[in-house]
């Protein structure tokens, strides 16, 4: 069915009178549609991007971005970066401009192939392309100048979009994900607490519209890199973080003509990707000619060791690439010390790390879990102390921790010397992680403790919480919940998340000694 002609783009800029849409049709498709989708790719190496998708066999119909940072891609005068993009996809690039903008920046998401979807929804055989740029308008929005839009506007917009596309199947990119999905955020929050930040309209949109297949967003970095399915539709947060330390993903997305959405997240590794490598480091490396985790890998130790002068020792740094490279663990060394004494420890904060208000241990690595949990703030002193009665019966173990920043034993003797309470307890806490980080080089991005765990196998409880989440739930939904058998489910739900962190480290240590002996037994015998 053709969409009627009209003369000129809706542009959704808060007017009362808004422009009547134009579609543009791209032809023909039959069978599944394959795309793929990235948003808020605001500090990450373009290049290295452009390299993944060169990359993608079969390549991609249509390639999406849900937006900000559009400059980035389409220098006023420079190069179009979003023209080198849409060359590998079959149809080119549809995309949106964010919020962290001027509303000039549409102009630029132009070229061959590329499309503004918020301007001109597409039409690609029984689907369509429908377009939400910035973000709802609210009364804590940001200055004028940034791209928002009233809750009313985005409903008629949508609306609009897809009467004159009539697909059988559509798909929305919208900068702000549908709201209460994929949308917490911590980010400029008052009260330090998560809060859904996403649109009313696009959720309402969803619900009503049972033709919508697909929705790819971004804006909520917290919660980039993750699916949901709501109302029949699969919700696909693809943002990324704006930190240059973190490692950017593509959401690769096959449509079939019936049936769910298969989702593949893929990470695009740069040289930051591998843990211990600063932002300096980096640029030394480049400077050198080394861009890539594979030139890493095979790079000349001697050229490593004269570049690499800060951080991590160069060796251990080139055998994490490897690692990376190679998919697979590589065993270093034997673990320098370690026993089946000692206490192993992990504590739950607030968000802002102002107080304890959960302490578990256990004792031994087969040792039971105990628990020393504050049903609300206030209780911090009571639990610290009995704490401290707890580690009478072990006066002279190691207390065991992993953090990568003494960040058990900073926190106690902070909050110990606060009550007035004895810290020297504080001058047994051990960090771990220098002596795991050098016994083995793990093919991960985080050496974060979960991430090793499920690495070896460990399974959690709750493997979708982290201790953000954790501390947001404890400060902001236990705490408000006073009926009692809802407030016992989530205290049960918190003290397993902790004591999954407890019991996961004695598990990684154990992991690493069984699988050196067994190397070490294979190169014995290689040797015979």
């Amino acid at each position: 069915m053709k969409s009627k002609k009209h003369s000129h783009p809706r542009r959704l800029t808060g007017r009362k009178s808004p422009r009547s849409i134009k579609a543009v049709d791209l032809g023909a498709h039959s069978g599944p549609l394959r795309l793929v989708a990235f948003s808020d790719y605001r500090v990450h190496d373009i290049e290295l991007l452009i390299e993944e998708l060169s990359k993608l066999q079969p390549p991609p119909d249509i390639i999406l971005y849900a937006g900000d940072d559009i400059g980035r891609f389409h220098e006023p005068g420079g190069k179009n970066l979003f023209e080198a993009i849409a060359s590998f996809a079959r149809f080119g690039l549809c995309a949106v401009a964010g919020n962290d903008e001027d509303p000039s920046v549409r102009q630029l998401i132009s070229g061959k192939t590329v499309l503004d979807v918020h301007l001109c929804p597409v039409r690609l055989g029984d689907y369509a392309i429908l377009g939400i740029d910035g973000v709802p308008k609210r009364l804590d929005a940001r200055p004028w100048g940034y791209i928002s839009h009233p809750e009313q506007q985005i409903a008629k917009h949508l609306t609009s979009q897809l009467r004159a596309t009539a697909p059988k199947r559509a798909i929305v990119v919208s900068h702000a994900p549908p709201r209460g999905i994929l949308d917490q955020a911590l980010r400029y929050s008052v009260n330090g607490e998560p809060r859904s930040i996403g649109s009313s309209a696009l959720k309402e949109f969803i619900r009503v519209h049972n033709n919508v297949a697909l929705v790819v967003s971004g804006h909520v970095h917290l919660c980039g890199g993750r699916d949901e399915r709501f109302s029949g539709t699969t919700v696909v947060n693809a943002a990324n973080h704006d930190r240059s330390d973190t490692v950017p993903h593509i959401a690769i997305i096959e449509l079939p003509e019936s049936g769910l959405p298969k989702i593949e997240w893929r990470r695009i590794r740069p040289l930051s990707g591998v843990p211990g490598i600063g932002q300096e480091s980096v640029k030394c490396l480049r400077e050198a000619g080394i861009r890539t985790i594979e030139q890493l890998a095979s790079a000349p130790y001697e050229i490593l060791r004269t570049v690499l002068r800060f951080g991590h020792p160069p060796e251990l740094v080139q055998a994490r690439a490897r690692a990376i490279v190679q998919r697979r663990a590589i065993f270093l060394r034997s673990l320098e010390w370690i026993g089946n004494d000692g206490v192993f420890l992990d504590i739950e904060t607030d968000l802002r790390g102002r107080y304890v208000w959960l302490i578990g241990v256990s004792a031994g690595r087969q040792g039971g879990y105990r628990s020393f949990f504050a049903q609300s703030p206030s209780d911090e002193k009571r639990i610290l102390e009995d704490f401290l009665n707890f580690m009478k019966r072990y006066p002279n173990e190691k207390i065991l921790t992993y953090s990568n920043c003494r960040f058990e034993e900073r926190m106690f003797r902070k909050r110990l010397t606060f009550h007035g309470l004895p810290a020297d307890l504080c001058d047994r806490i051990v960090d771990l992680y220098a002596m795991i980080s050098r016994a083995v080089a793990l093919p991960i991005d985080s050496t974060g403790v979960k991430d090793v765990g499920s690495f070896f196998g460990y399974h959690y409880k709750h493997p979708s919480l982290d201790g953000l989440r954790v501390a947001a739930l404890y400060t902001g939904k236990y705490q408000r919940v006073r009926h009692g058998s809802k407030r016992r489910k989530l205290e049960r739900t918190l003290l397993e998340y902790n004591e999954d962190d407890v019991r996961c480290l004695p598990f990684i240590l154990d992991a690493i000694e069984n699988q050196w002996k067994k190397e070490n037994s294979s190169r014995s015998a290689l040797d015979l």
